[in-house]
């Protein structure tokens, strides 16, 4: 692998990701399986056989821009379309905290690339990834209505903007990418033979696809199921009893958004909008900004970012047009 100088050895079970979305997850006092999760994929199923929900994978309503016309895209990685006479599969998102679940056996080795991904070289690639995976979703045949794009296709993709890292193995390099960002932008596709539970380690994981978590453009709504990429606040945070024992200091009462001096003129004047920047979304973290609490995309250093917006959750919760905004 380019750049490593290292032998080869087994995946560590270490995850700056996995240990993002654990933190998340424990502020939220909600399960990390279902703030990771793909609502395609995740039970009550409509379809038991196959174990996913098939409503999931329609085309969202009025999307002139999407480019997919093939009901049966192989693509979108339904696990009752059967390719080649292939069993079946089941599909989950990966715990990047578990090697197992992101396609390493126990017996196997690799060239763990440890710090060299934040090297010059791989730093592009990801940024590249992350620019492809956000904000070029709506004119890209190769996605899926969850927003999953299958390894080697976003390898072609990139190929020619990084040549110089030569034909890697993109299944090893982009989990590796993924499970060592600390802001843990992507998430893994994984999938086991239907019958297989993916905790068993007898059981034989492999990596299909990936994609960015949050921060997509807003055109994304045209061509994605939201649903499969976002929890609604209200929803999470009621299943985890987070939101009744807030006053207990387990969530705070406040959350807070930071963000540079144009910005916050623009909420104090317009309120908090979910296109700022072409963005799906707004960050928003539990602790002020000096917090050492504050974990992944929450600790910000960029320059010009020190205005903190302050927003109560029951005016986010309880005073939106929708309750599910």
């Amino acid at each position: 692998m380019p750049y490593v100088t290292s032998e080869l050895r087994k995946m560590p079970e270490e995850s700056r990701a996995g240990a993002v979305v654990q933190a998340v997850a424990k502020a939220l006092d909600c399960d990390y399986w279902e703030l990771n999760k793909d609502a395609g994929f995740w039970p009550p199923f409509e379809n038991l056989e196959y174990g996913f929900n098939p409503t999931s994978f329609e085309k969202p309503p009025f999307c002139p821009e999407n480019v997919r016309t093939d009901t049966n895209f192989d693509d979108e990685l339904r696990p009752d379309d059967l390719q080649h006479n292939q069993y079946a599969r089941h599909y989950f998102v990966a715990d990047l905290r578990d090697p197992h679940q992101c396609g390493y056996g126990k017996h196997d080795r690799t060239y763990v690339l440890g710090l060299t991904a934040r090297n010059g070289e791989y730093a592009s690639l990801e940024r590249d990834m992350t620019w492809l995976l956000r904000h070029k979703v709506w004119g890209w045949d190769k996605v899926s209505t969850g927003g999953w794009v299958k390894m080697q296709d976003l390898a072609q993709a990139l190929h020619e903007r990084h040549s110089t890292l030569g034909e890697f193995d993109p299944h090893d390099v982009f989990t590796q990418i993924a499970r060592d960002n600390g802001k843990a932008r992507f998430q893994i596709l994984s999938s086991c033979l239907n019958g297989l539970h993916p905790f068993d380690y007898g059981t034989k994981c492999r990596v299909e696809a990936i994609r960015c978590g949050h921060g997509h453009s807003y055109e994304a709504t045209s061509v994605l199921r939201m649903h499969r990429l976002y929890t609604p606040m209200d929803i999470l945070l009621q299943d985890s009893n987070a939101l009744s024992s807030y006053q207990e200091g387990r969530l705070g009462k406040y959350a807070y958004h930071l963000c540079p001096q144009q910005a916050c003129n623009s909420i104090l004047s317009t309120g908090l909008s979910g296109f700022a920047h072409k963005r799906m979304c707004n960050m928003l973290t539990l602790h002020e900004i000096n917090d050492p609490n504050n974990v992944g995309g929450m600790v910000h250093e960029k320059n010009g970012y020190v205005f903190e917006m302050q927003f109560s959750w029951d005016g986010l919760l309880y005073t939106s047009p929708s309750p599910r905004d």
